[in-house]
């Protein structure tokens, strides 16, 4: 276990400790804990003026930021957008933000396994949309909605936090500077903050104003956010508490600084 996880951010939280912080909560105990810290979160964040949007590359950010409330529910209002819940490769999301998603929903690249749509030219996985059935039709439709709620953005006044997660770092100079640009060219005012679960030092291009590299410890070397389980022990709540308090100080000290 690494020394950082103390779970003193449990406490903070008062989330009840587990005698054995490796030991999963049921799921009623779950949903009764991180409801409390979403309302918790909500209430605090609600007096700014911001929308956090998921840049991928998968699900965690959409999960994590909405399950512990610095993003609201479906039910709360929010929006889904295109990366929330699908595997896109850091090239196919700057592609998609600059050509405005031109052929993200042509018929001819997306093909099915099972359950899972795939998009073949874009290489993107869709493994959270087992709801459609395997209805095409459906999921186009559903995709539209969301590449409109994105596009929605580019006119918005409020301040946009984009977050991106990786497991392991895959963004290269070249492509940090293609995605900052696509973003400057269609929005406002934003900030976009690169979360990493790898051992990595931030490079000196990220300047902490607008862009913000963060690395994100893991419990320990066995741990993975993906295995079912995990999320529900005391040092995965930790790890994704963590994860929720970088985002947080760097949207609050966003305001405070204006």
């Amino acid at each position: 276990m690494h020394p950082s996880f103390t779970r003193e951010i449990l406490k903070k939280y008062g989330v009840p400790l587990k005698s054995n912080p490796y030991e999963a909560r049921n799921t009623e105990e779950f949903e009764r804990m991180y409801q409390a810290i979403h309302f918790k979160n909500l209430n605090e964040m609600k007096k700014y003026q911001y929308k956090l949007v998921s840049l991928g590359t998968s699900c965690f950010v959409r999960m994590v930021f909405g399950r512990y409330g610095l993003k609201p529910f479906k039910f709360e209002g929010e929006k889904s957008y295109p990366f929330d819940l699908a595997c896109h490769p850091i090239p196919t999301i700057i592609k998609c933000i600059e050509s405005n998603f031109d052929k993200y929903l042509d018929l001819s690249y997306i093909s099915q396994d099972g359950l899972t749509f795939h998009h073949n030219l874009y290489d993107i996985s869709f493994p959270h949309e087992e709801d459609m059935e395997g209805d095409l039709a459906r999921f186009v439709e559903r995709y539209r909605g969301r590449i409109n709620n994105f596009r929605e953005l580019y006119g918005t006044k409020d301040s946009v936090f984009f977050v991106m997660f990786e497991d392991k770092v895959t963004l290269t100079e070249n492509n940090y500077r293609e995605l900052m640009g696509c973003l400057t060219e269609k929005f406002q005012n934003y900030k976009f903050i690169y979360l990493t679960t790898e051992e990595s030092i931030a490079p000196e291009y990220f300047d902490n104003i607008i862009s913000f590299y963060n690395h994100l410890q893991l419990p320990d070397e066995h741990y993975s956010w993906k295995t079912v389980g995990c999320t529900e022990t005391d040092y995965g709540i930790e790890f994704d508490l963590k994860s929720v308090e970088i985002v947080k100080n760097i949207i609050e000290n966003s305001f405070i600084s204006k």
